[in-house]
């Protein structure tokens, strides 16, 4: 057994918009963000002040700031702009456009983007370009080189490019581009999207859904803007083992090395829907061991849905070498101790060398992943609610909207129909729910603005939940 190595501590909290996005362009972030959420409708500045936590006059500018953005992207009045800005149905424009219009004049997401796209840049270069000092571009820097270690990254300061595994700066570069532009753009000029587009959809495992098979496009583009570049791939024992378990027959004339990087993706991601897929070609026995370790920490019979995701952790712990992005927890876990102990009692071999170097971020994102609450907010199954409520009785329509924003949870239905739970204005249990008090909830008026009641909806929504039909 290993030495005793320090505790898991909580992944990094830092936001994308505060690393690549100067501050004065992610204050506005924060304002049109705010005012994108579903809630927030017909707002004065000072209503704005008051949901940031900010003072007026900061709020006042920042507003101002954005209007003038405005008037440049959409090239209208101002005073329409304020009207249609503060009523915020709709926005003038969809936050993620407003978001890539933002990232496109930062100066870090342009020195990232350079990098990327122009393999020859030099920081000293880039720094004469836009009339900076060396000793300034690094210091805008420091933000990105921390986001950078997420994926066992460096940026190299002399010369613009990437230190790291392959497989890691494809997926960054992935990743950068859809935080930015989230499908509104498409920033990789030297790929043909078409082309990359019709690839994707010969994938064996092409996403299903649209949002999925645009994600999937951008890293496939990475992929091959890398090649062109020629920065090959090295030696990577989990992208090796997945494609001993591939059809070794090419798709769309891409080379199988990226065909295997694609696959791993899709088949890494966690996955919470009935209709999950692939862990039968995770066959590889450094992961799967891993897996049983902490699949017997957890105690007990382990959902399949917990078993597959598991899996999928520490597959991509063993291609990424470190714990993905993706699944690195903010915070620690409840239970991450007992993960920890699986994990620290690996074998001393220099095949579970990744695992132990980083045990405390791998304990803790499987540790989320163990957590009843993980578990139950999204495997099981939909509850039926009959909402039996008057329409002007008052908050009749706010309890309406609460049930309809959680999404894989409720599912309304007509009254009489069978619900599995019935939420009645009428006092004392129906004649057909005297044997069923778990089906029925009171209402009253204005029932919703009560912090207690809505707790205790949930609660009685989570515990149908668990209960078969």
């Amino acid at each position: 057994m290993s030495a005793k190595r320090p505790a898991a501590k909580p992944a990094m909290t830092l936001r994308p918009e505060a690393v690549f996005l100067d501050r004065a362009a992610d204050l506005r972030y924060q304002v049109y963000a705010q005012l994108a959420r579903q809630a927030v409708c017909g707002v004065t500045v000072r209503d704005l002040a008051v949901q940031l936590h900010w003072r007026y006059q900061t709020t006042y500018n920042v507003v101002d700031e954005i209007l003038m953005d405005l008037e440049q992207l959409l090239g209208r009045r101002r005073p329409h702009l304020r009207a249609q800005l503060l009523a915020a149905d709709p926005l003038p424009v969809p936050l993620a456009v407003y978001r890539a219009y933002l990232a496109q004049r930062s100066l870090v997401y342009q020195l990232v983007d350079a990098a990327i796209q122009n393999s020859g840049m030099t920081a000293e270069t880039f720094a004469k370009r836009h009339f900076i000092s060396r000793s300034t571009l690094n210091r805008r820097l420091r933000g990105c080189k921390v986001w950078l270690a997420q994926y066992q990254l460096k940026l190299r300061g002399s010369r613009l490019c990437f230190v790291g595994a392959e497989l890691n700066v494809c997926y960054f570069i992935y990743d950068f581009y859809w935080w930015a532009h989230r499908g509104t753009a498409w920033p990789l000029a030297a790929v043909d999207q078409a082309t990359v587009a019709r690839q994707v959809q010969a994938l064996p495992h092409c996403p299903p859904s649209p949002v999925g098979r645009v994600q999937m496009q951008l890293f496939l583009a990475a992929i091959k803007l890398r090649a062109g570049q020629r920065h090959l791939p090295g030696s990577n024992p989990a992208l090796q083992a997945l494609a001993t378990q591939l059809d070794s027959a090419a798709v769309d004339h891409l080379p199988k090395a990226a065909v295997t990087s694609c696959e791993l993706l899709a088949l890494t991601q966690l996955q919470f829907d009935d209709a999950a897929f692939g862990t039968a070609l995770l066959l590889a026995s450094v992961p799967q061991t891993v897996t049983a370790r902490l699949l017997a920490a957890v105690g007990g019979q382990a959902p399949p849905q917990l078993a597959a995701n598991l899996l999928r952790l520490v597959y991509a712990t063993w291609a990424f070498a470190g714990v993905p992005r993706w699944a690195q927890a903010p915070v620690n876990a409840t239970g991450a101790e007992a993960m920890f102990a699986a994990l620290d009692a690996l074998p001393d071999t220099p095949a579970y060398a990744l695992f132990h170097t980083h045990t405390p971020a791998l304990a803790n994102a499987a540790a989320v992943l163990a957590d009843p609450r993980t578990i139950v907010g999204c495997a099981h199954r939909q509850v039926r609610v009959e909402v039996a409520v008057a329409l002007d009785s008052p908050g009749a329509w706010q309890l309406r909207e609460f049930l309809q924003v959680l999404p894989g949870v409720c599912q309304l239905v007509p009254v009489g129909s069978g619900g599995d739970l019935v939420i009645t204005d009428h006092q004392g249990a129906s004649p057909t729910l005297q044997h069923h008090p778990q089906r029925q909830f009171d209402w009253f008026a204005d029932a919703l603005a009560l912090p207690a009641y809505r707790q205790a909806l949930l609660a009685r929504i989570t515990l149908l939940r668990k209960k078969p039909r």
